[in-house]
């Protein structure tokens, strides 16, 4: 299991987005975000640009980090969806049950 409080301590020290792809023609592929090359790929040597230590570690962390909170995700969902259709189950019963035990309630006149 992650640890989702570290990962958003990660994600929240790397630079922020959104992060977009820059393809240049005949000058590789980079990482943008903002102003900022986080990663680059020289075409010709076909050789990664260097990344800092942090960018470096966010980028290998989500990597990971992304899929298992994506099972979980859907995981969570799933369960959601079984517990409003047991929920619904639930007050329909509670509500047949009230309904059958109580007496039927008349006009005032009735009650006096």
């Amino acid at each position: 299991m992650r640890d989702w409080k570290n990962d958003l301590e990660l994600c929240e020290k790397a630079i922020p987005g959104p992060w977009k792809i820059d393809e240049n023609e005949g000058y590789g592929c980079s990482v943008i975000a903002g102003y900022y090359e986080i990663a680059g790929v020289d075409e010709e040597t076909n050789k990664a640009q260097l990344l800092s230590a942090t960018m470096a570690r966010f980028i290998a962390e989500a990597r990971t980090g992304w899929p298992e909170a994506l099972h979980r995700v859907i995981e969570l969902e799933q369960e959601n969806k079984k517990l409003k259709t047991d929920n619904k189950v639930l007050s329909q019963q509670l509500f047949d049950v009230v309904t059958s035990t109580l007496p039927e309630v008349g006009t005032d006149e009735d009650n006096r």
